[in-house]
């Protein structure tokens, strides 16, 4: 019997209905992380039932591919809290995690991670992931909350789920350096999309902190236009993503007030709770 840290039912239930069920064995899953997806939520469940099926997990061989990272960063966070407060602070991340998971899917990517006040994302197309950082970081202005994003491509090794590999490491630098509200990328990711409609503007070269060498940047200055109808591929998303990403692709306006209409309820519940 499998049971995920934080579900409602009490652990104490949830032991009782093991030991009532013959040859059952308990275990408790950690939650799922901030971000994830439903699909995403599902893997150790099954991995779980895997095991407990067949004596073993699958294991899953390294694979290493090219493709592009994308990484944000809520600026001046700790400060944020300081004005605006615990309570409000929680609210806007959670607005600003769901928006960001809307449109990496809507561009095809995948969230990987949420961490702090950060996403770590992946795509297979540059422009697509370049596009997606814009538009983070003005919805999130319009939040008002300031967001920081960096694009790189190179060369990645995938286990799973998990995305690893110095390419992290330095795309992750490159959201670092980035000034507030600004889309940096690598000269990888600007000379990938040459012919895009994207304009970028050199910030020049820089040091990436335990990267060694010199790396040029540049900011994003246009973003040009959309590219609509993208498609995904099958290895940067679970069924369950897909479903939900084509729901969104053929009704986006239905999931925007979806996504408004639960944000007002967790405010209504949150004033109920403090009164």
């Amino acid at each position: 019997m499998v049971r995920l840290s934080g579900d409602p039912v009490p652990e104490a239930a949830n032991r009782r209905v093991a030991e009532l069920i013959p040859g059952a064995t308990y275990v408790e899953l950690p939650a799922t992380l901030p971000g994830a997806s439903i699909g995403e939520a599902w893997i150790p469940v099954i991995e779980q039932i895997e095991e407990a099926s067949t004596g073993a997990q699958h294991s899953v061989e390294a694979d290493r591919y090219l493709g592009t990272l994308l990484f944000t960063d809520v600026v001046s966070s700790t400060e944020l809290v300081a004005s605006i407060g615990d309570a409000r602070y929680r609210e806007l991340r959670g607005t600003h995690e769901r928006q960001v998971r809307l449109e990496v899917e809507r561009a095809g990517g995948r969230l990987v991670k949420v961490t702090g006040d950060g996403t770590f994302s992946v795509f297979d197309g540059t422009s697509r992931a370049v596009r997606c950082a814009e538009t983070i970081c003005r919805e999130a202005e319009e939040l008002g909350v300031q967001v920081r994003a960096g694009v790189h491509t190179g060369e990645l090794e995938r286990t799973g789920r998990d995305v690893t590999g110095l390419s992290v490491h330095i795309g992750a630098r490159v959201g670092s350096a980035a000034r507030p509200g600004e889309v940096l990328v690598s000269r990888a990711v600007h000379d990938l999309v040459a012919g895009s409609r994207l304009s970028f503007t050199s910030r020049g070269q820089q040091e990436l902190k335990g990267v060694p060498g010199l790396w040029e940047l540049f900011a994003l200055d246009r973003a040009g236009e959309q590219i609509a109808n993208l498609p995904v591929e099958a290895s940067m998303a679970t069924p369950m993503d897909r479903t939900a990403l084509q729901t969104a692709r053929s009704a986006p306006r239905v999931m925007r007030t979806a996504l408004r209409i639960g944000n007002a309820v967790q405010r209504r519940r949150h004033a109920r709770t403090k009164s």
